[in-house]
């Protein structure tokens, strides 16, 4: 019996007869023939054949030559083939092995499977060795030729479906070094596929090889433009631009404190839908104490590494908010707050956020929602406008959105009730190793085993439920928790018949616990509860007269958590339904709630009082930080002081307040906790004159110029008719500041030197510093004054360094490198910036870094290196862009788009300088409008349009309200133009340019210069 027949046709043919090669078939055309039969599953006339391979040859020669040619094949192959005097077919029910028709058998098997089947498509894609027939070609025979380069095609397009599942599964399944061998060999097949190109670059990222992934998109890019002579699309851009931002092994998930027990079969599950590209939103349900945080911790901790951009933990259990706040705006604040985000614009919070997100692959972890219901349209927002962010919710209650996925959370795995040894249970195993950490000699054998038992069904197996119970094997044996458990059960069941089953065993846990309390513990978890997330011991002492050793004692009963905060200090927290229970128990006795409440919202107004001083000189860093870690305390006591009219303590708070909202711009937070405060003012208070300008302050960063003027005019008129010299030395201050903002120059000037006066006649070497630093930019812009501007920025800068002021001195020095650049000393400036930019990164100052190294953009691009200067104005404006600070966009675009015309790439610059304008327009700010359209006037005359150019100028300088600088600049354009066009017509460009209004030039510019 002969052996079987092997032959390969994917890549180079080969034809085995077992394990030995088939040879002496005589000719290229054999080998061709027989691929041809082999491949169809039919007879072939011997006419068709003859003319398959000898097209060019009369009939009958064509048909000598294929007799001849059969008479071969019958002594090598004859068990396999089927030779007649009239057609000619391969035996397909011959013993025989087709590479081909083994891979479209595997292909197609996994084409008509739902799940994919790895294996399989693995070895279908092992076969496709290179395209079929490679390298084989037959002179003169070009139907034969057509048939193969049709079946090449066929092919390749199968081997490319195939490729595509295995990257697919290897992307979703975390295997990044399989899916980067398997999407390499994708784009060998299909080079010119965008999808691929784009799965390589995020698989490479994702592989801590970002360098590779940009260099990827640069080859693919140029050999686009080699090829075809088109950049790549769009989203292969922003991708890019993803990429170039991404740091995928980044993540803000709590280390945990002890070890996670079972859930095994709930992660699996989690992370299929985790990994599941239809599942954008995926919310982890159950009832409290069920374990949902720690599960999703868990989860999301396997899912590092997957997402471009990271994955960002979001706790939202201490916000809480009340019946006149927009609960989604608080939900906005807290993601903000945990992506590092500054908003600073003037759009709603939202739109900001959604700006942010919108080009960002993340997953976010929003934990313990179920009192925030009112924000789920926030959630879908985030879906339908952030495609590839990823929702990763915990809450009591589903959200009830569409494309929501519910996962429900029941209790651990708890041995059957008739088991007689199920140590190994998850609900066992958690109880003896809580157990274990409170009682080092607690012994879990037979012998305890069935009260144990009996407790993890008592709780059905509730993680929270089962460490409390845990805890008290100090004091009780296994079996006198249960007869406290089952007492609390039974009144629970009498009592609350409508009560969800799953929630009974938790209250009866509380229950137990809190009657096995002393008096004073109870007192003292009463009080506790008034805490917001973290607290101290000496705030615990301050708030809830608790001594060190009475907060051990109830973290050991894990009633109270602790953990460290940071070198020796020790912190503690409340878990949320803790926290919740002790405060209903707290409300019982309405003057203890009174006494606690009281005492929490003087502690932190002392608090922020204390870390006044410090946030205007040195120690600015560690004051910011010991702020941000108590935050949701300190929000809580400024929102009790307001409630409860609390004047005296908000006077005490008011800077402290200020002064943190301000270093961590935190402009819309700090608006509406301003606005709040001055609604609980009278209008003839002192107060409320220190509440307005701040207010202003924020309204005015947020590019509100009108409502700023408002309120700072308000300030003003109640400060002058009272005895407060600081006060009103800080908001001329401020109020010269819009003033410059805006361009009126003059008015600037007048405010910032009465602030300035009084300032030096109540020796406030703060206030100077700050109104020095003013009064100089106001002159640079005024009158180009800038050796006189450099003499009070030297002045300003002593003051500074005096104090030790980071934020003050990064300030002035940012100035100082502005006045260097405008007089031509480049290498001054460069130091003057990089300094700044150290010092702002220092005091993690976000306003700061983007404007330094919008600064050492420019200089550098002065200093000749375009391509550096793009990348720092890049950095600049993509934080601007996050922050939503929408009159620094407008600098940062038309900074940008200046280096990149000096480069040469005129189309992109003028995009950027069509952006710039018409937001300068949304601002109606004049002096933006007019820096803007000096630069492009200068665009216009560097390309030929002079008549264009002299008519943007002539409207530039006709405006009353321009700075000397600006003005300056201007005429040395104008002089080149009045050069460059006849004397008839310069009188004709300038005089539509005085006329036109900024509206109808901008339009005018952008359709005919910029598109």
């Amino acid at each position: 019996m002969a052996e079987r027949l092997k032959i390969t046709l994917l890549g180079s043919m080969t034809i085995m007869r077992g394990d030995k090669p088939v040879s002496g078939l005589g000719t290229r055309k054999a080998e061709a023939l027989l691929a041809y039969l082999v491949m169809q599953k039919r007879p072939f006339a011997r006419e068709v054949l003859a003319d398959l391979l000898w097209n060019d040859r009369p009939q009958d020669q064509a048909l000598a030559n294929l007799r001849s040619l059969l008479s071969g094949l019958r002594r090598k192959l004859k068990p396999n083939l089927i030779i007649t005097r009239q057609t000619v077919a391969f035996d397909h029910d011959s013993d025989y092995w087709l590479d081909v028709a083994e891979f479209e058998q595997q292909s197609t098997i996994n084409n008509q499977q739902s799940t994919v089947n790895d294996g399989q498509l693995a070895a279908a894609i092992s076969l496709y060795q290179d395209d079929f027939l490679a390298g084989f070609h037959i002179r003169e025979a070009y139907r034969f030729e057509e048939w193969a380069a049709l079946e090449r095609e066929r092919l390749r397009r199968l081997a490319v479906v195939v490729l595509r599942q295995l990257v697919d599964r290897s992307s979703a399944t975390n295997q990044i070094d399989r899916g980067i061998a398997y999407v390499g060999e994708l784009i060998k097949y299909d080079p010119y596929s965008e999808l691929a190109r784009q799965q390589m670059m995020r698989l490479l990222a994702r592989n801590s090889q970002r360098n590779a992934a940009l260099a990827h998109y640069n080859q693919f890019r140029q050999f686009l433009a080699d090829e075809i002579g088109v950049p790549p699309q769009p989203e292969t851009n922003a991708l890019y631009e993803r990429i170039r931002s991404a740091n995928p092994s980044q993540h803000n998930l709590p280390q945990p404190t002890t070890p996670f027990v079972g859930r095994t079969a709930e992660l699996t599950a989690i992370e299929k839908r985790l990994t599941d590209p239809n599942c954008r939103l995926l919310t982890i349900t159950g009832p409290g104490g069920m374990g949902k945080t720690r599960l999703s911790l868990q989860a999301a901790a396997k899912q590092v590494g997957r997402f471009l951009n990271g994955i960002f933990f979001v706790p939202l259990t201490a916000v809480t908010p009340t019946p006149s706040d927009d609960a989604a705006e608080l939900v906005i604040e807290a993601i903000a707050e945990t992506l590092g985000v500054s908003f600073q614009g003037s759009e709603p919070l939202q739109s900001e956020l959604l700006d942010y997100l919108r080009q960002k692959e993340m997953l976010l972890l929003l934990d313990n929602f179920e009192h925030l219901l009112a924000a789920t349209t926030l959630l879908g927002n985030i879906l339908n406008q952030a495609p590839d962010v990823k929702l990763l919710v915990t809450s009591r209650e589903r959200l009830n959105l569409q494309g929501e996925w519910t996962y429900e959370l029941h209790g651990l795995l708890r041995p059957d009730p008739d088991q007689t040894d199920g140590m190994q249970s998850e609900a066992v195993q958690l109880f003896l190793q809580s157990a274990q950490r409170v009682e080092a000699g607690f012994v879990g054998d037979t012998a305890v085993y069935p009260a144990i038992s009996r407790i993890c069904h008592l709780v059905r197996g509730m993680p929270l439920a089962i460490e409390l119970a845990a805890s008290w094997v100090r004091l009780l044996s296994p079996q006198e928790i249960v007869t406290e458990i089952e007492q609390n059960l039974s009144f629970l069941t009498s009592t609350l018949r409508d009560a969800p089953e799953r929630h009974q065993s938790m209250q009866a846990v509380f229950d137990a616990s809190w009657q096995l309390l002393q008096p004073n513990e109870q007192a003292i978890m009463a009080r506790l509860s008034v805490f917001r997330g973290r607290f101290s011991r000496e705030a615990a002492q301050a708030v809830a007269d608790v001594s060190l050793a009475e907060l051990l004692a109830l973290a050991d009963k894990s009633l109270v958590r602790k953990k460290n905060g940071g070198g020796t200090a020790v912190i503690f927290h409340l878990h949320a339904l803790l926290r919740q229970f002790a405060g209903e128990k707290l409300a019982q006795n309405p003057p203890q709630e009174i006494d606690a409440q009281e005492r929490h919202g003087r502690h932190y107004v002392q608090f922020l009082q204390q870390r006044e001083n410090t946030l205007l000189q040195s120690g600015q860093k560690q004051a910011l930080a010991e702020i941000s870690a108590e935050l949701d305390n300190v929000r809580a006591a400024w929102q009790w002081l307001l409630q409860h009219r609390k004047t005296d303590l908000l006077d005490q708070a008011l800077a402290g307040m200020y002064l943190f909202y301000w270093a961590r711009s935190w402009l819309h937070e700090g608006y509406t906790a301003f606005q709040n405060a001055a609604a609980i003012v009278p209008d003839d208070d002192a107060l409320l004159a220190r509440i307005l300008w701040r207010q202003a302050e924020f309204s005015a960063w947020l590019s509100q110029y009108d409502e700023a003027q408002s309120l700072l005019t308000r300030s003003l008129s109640l400060l002058r008719r009272i005895d407060s010299p600081k006060e009103l030395a800080m908001a001329l201050e401020a109020n010269g500041r819009l003033h410059y903002w805006q361009g009126n120059y003059t008015r600037a000037r007048e405010q910032v030197e009465e602030s300035l006066a009084i300032f030096r006649e109540i020796d406030d070497p703060f206030g100077q510093a700050q109104s020095l630093n003013s009064l100089a930019n106001i002159l640079c812009e005024e009158s180009a004054d800038f050796a006189a501007a450099e003499n009070l920025f030297a002045e300003s800068l002593a003051i500074t360094q005096e104090l030790g002021d980071g934020f003050g001195i990064a300030k002035v020095l940012i100035n100082q490198g502005a006045t260097a650049q405008a007089v031509g000393d480049f290498e001054r400036a460069q130091q003057h910036f990089q300094e700044s930019l150290a010092l702002y990164r220092e005091v993690d100052y976000q306003y700061g870094i983007s404007a330094a190294l919008s600064y050492l953009g420019q200089v550098t691009a002065q200093l000749g290196d375009g391509e550096a200067a793009a990348d720092l104005i890049r950095q600049s404006l993509a934080i601007y862009r996050e922050s939503g600070n929408r009159r620094a966009i407008v600098s940062g675009l038309e900074q940008l788009a200046g280096v990149i015309a000096q480069a040469g790439d005129l189309s992109t610059a003028k995009r950027y300088y069509v952006e710039a304008l018409h937001l300068a327009l949304a601002l109606q700010s004049s002096r933006l409008i007019q820096e803007l359209l000096t630069a492009v006037a200068q665009l216009a005359h560097s390309e030929g349009h002079n008549a264009q150019a002299l008519k943007t100028i002539a409207f530039v300088l006709a405006q009353p309200d321009i700075g000397q600088q600006l003005e300056d600049k201007a005429n040395r354009l104008l002089a080149r133009l009045n050069g460059a066009i006849p004397a008839a017509d310069t009188a004709v460009y300038s005089e539509q340019g005085r006329a036109i209004t900024a509206e109808a030039l901008i339009q005018e510019i952008i359709n005919k210069l910029l598109i």
